[in-house]
């Protein structure tokens, strides 16, 4: 029995693309539900992991005239765009100034320091850190800590990482996709140490969960090709992908 609102959404995908492969299009439309609800910060209590965020990790290979940027574009047209724009402008400006000043007091109490001054900071690191970004193809392991950051002081969003043709990419997301095996489950990632100089701060050092989703989609040729990016991919599936990926 599947959920009566995926399935509409299928339904949707068959019929703009004409292709009746309605297991490609359940995979590509749950990862999008589960995109939405991360971005929600929507969890699960689990008996043996405790509370865990929401994420999805997918993968979906088609051949070409499948349609499938046609349904990629749909589903972000129908369903992610309305999301995107209220996301963006409402609740994540709104959500995370209530963060910041909590977080703020938190620090303040632990340290001592002033309240206000630590807010100033806190409110800082969040500027510099650039725009939200909802949906990203790439990204280096740098910046998306920068981002992880950004998002750990809203309390709000998701880490989105959406690979098109993923057999041409593959090689190139090699880092990205490395941070995306320690993100999987409770949305935990190390971080890296720089040398604190004026020049560079090392920032505020905040604990918390981020949830991250990952969208692998391409065609099996360029994957699967018998050569080095398929022997690549496998090596990614034997480190921990086989498990995570619908």
């Amino acid at each position: 029995m599947y959920n009566q609102k995926s399935e509409e959404l299928v339904d949707l995908l068959v019929s703009r693309t004409t292709t009746n492969d309605r297991h490609f299009f359940r995979t590509m439309s749950a990862f999008y539900m589960g995109l939405l609800a991360s971005m929600m910060r929507a969890s699960l209590i689990t008996y043996d992991r405790g509370k865990i965020p929401i994420n999805c990790y997918a993968l979906c290979l088609g051949p070409s005239g499948l349609g499938k940027n046609f349904a990629l574009n749909t589903l972000e047209e129908v369903i992610v765009d309305p999301f995107r724009s209220r996301f963006l402008n409402e609740v994540a400006p709104n959500q995370s100034r209530i963060s910041m000043a909590r977080v703020a007091v938190e620090i303040a109490q632990r340290t001592g320091e002033d309240p206000d001054e630590v807010h100033e900071r806190v409110v800082a690191e969040y500027n510099e850190a650039g725009e939200f970004v909802f949906t990203y193809d790439s990204a280096t392991s740098a910046a998306l800590r920068q981002l992880r950051k950004k998002l750990i002081l809203s309390s709000a969003g998701s880490l989105n990482l959406v690979i098109d043709e993923v057999g041409s990419n593959l090689s190139g997301s090699e880092e990205v996709l490395t941070d995306y095996l320690s993100l999987y489950d409770k949305g935990l990632l190390k971080q890296k140490i720089i040398k604190n100089t004026k020049e560079s701060k090392r920032g505020i050092d905040i604990e918390g969960t981020t949830p991250a989703n990952l969208l692998l989609f391409g065609t099996p040729s360029k994957l699967l090709d018998g050569a080095i990016t398929e022997s690549s991919f496998f090596e990614l599936l034997e480190t921990g992908y086989g498990r995570r990926l619908f």
